[in-house]
């Protein structure tokens, strides 16, 4: 199998961690998936409104589920 370029997870076995790109599974290679890309397994949120922050960015709840703010379209971001 190829590796992922992403690092959104679809299932997980004893062999590691797999996505699905183009159609076709792939595994995810967990040294390009540093902490840094953990915000792309994640949805972004439609609302500027902070829950938590960490070192991978800011984040919200939606629909009872953690979503990613992105800072760039939040031009003023509320802290709750």
């Amino acid at each position: 199998y190829e590796c992922c370029k992403k690092c959104q997870v679809v299932y997980t076995d004893d062999e590691g961690q797999w996505g699905v790109e183009n159609k076709k599974w792939c595994f995810i290679e967990q040294s390009h998936c540093s902490s840094e890309n953990t915000i792309n397994t994640y949805p972004t949120c439609h609302h500027c409104n902070i829950y938590s922050t960490d070192n991978s960015g800011n984040w919200g709840i939606e629909n009872n589920n953690w979503c990613v703010i992105q800072d760039s379209k939040c031009t003023s971001v509320n802290n709750n």
